[in-house]
């Protein structure tokens, strides 16, 4: 799993922990923020959980920011409220970069919740001094009629919104990425070379099993040369 924009980063490592137990899989969380925040979530990593937090690292840059722990594709990205939310008008690119990170069939999970009109509001503070709901679009709200009226990003990926079970609105919308729809050779064998010359003993075979692709005997051997 990554995430771009995880802020202090407590919701992505409770996930993950969440993913692990119901699951019964070891899970991964990379997870960053542009900005430079006080009092992260610590660097973790047990039997069934392995946690990283980087700082001050751009969205343009999550390719990077999973090499740099290892990482060459991943099964989540979670951007809530983050980066894809402040560079909306670069989306097609942004969709493009996060399927090229993603497992096939894995998805883009972004926050969905419907805005709550101002003046109605204006009208609740005044009344009960407090604001109920949210004021700023999601980034679902921003981006679904560019959804809409992109074929390139339709056939990428599928669109799958998700009601909270308390509530009839939706709460999250999830982009499942098409299976057909691989991540850049080039790009991801480079990185699994970077990867396996810092693989101890024990992470060679998870290293083999774990490649998607059927590589030639040239990768295979320039790999197995260099661990």
């Amino acid at each position: 799993m990554a995430a771009p924009a995880a802020n202090r980063g407590t919701y992505e490592k409770k996930l993950a922990r969440n993913i692990s137990e119901v699951l019964k899989l070891k899970v991964t969380a990379i997870v960053s923020d542009l900005a430079d925040v006080h009092d992260t979530e610590d660097n973790y990593e047990d039997a069934n959980v392995r946690y990283v937090y980087f700082k001050r690292r751009n969205g343009n840059e999550l390719r990077k920011t999973l090499n740099m722990a290892s990482v060459c594709v991943v099964d989540i990205i979670r951007d809530i409220k983050g980066y894809m939310w402040h560079n909306v008008k670069q989306a097609e690119r942004i969709f493009n970069e996060y399927g090229e990170l993603l497992n096939k069939g894995g998805i883009i999970v972004f926050e969905a919740y419907p805005q709550k009109g101002v003046t109605s509001n204006i009208f609740i503070y005044r009344i009960f001094d407090k604001i109920i709901g949210y004021t700023e679009n999601s980034t679902y709200t921003n981006i679904k009629s560019i959804y809409k009226n992109n074929n390139k990003i339709q056939r990428l990926f599928e669109e799958i919104l998700i009601k909270d079970p308390d509530n009839s609105v939706y709460d999250l919308v999830v982009y499942k990425k098409n299976k057909m729809f691989s991540p850049k050779r080039t790009d991801y064998q480079k990185c699994k070379w970077n990867r396996c010359k810092s693989f101890t003993n024990e992470g060679r075979q998870n290293f083999r099993d774990s490649d998607p692709f059927v590589p030639g005997k040239k990768h295979f051997s320039k790999c197995f040369f260099l661990i």
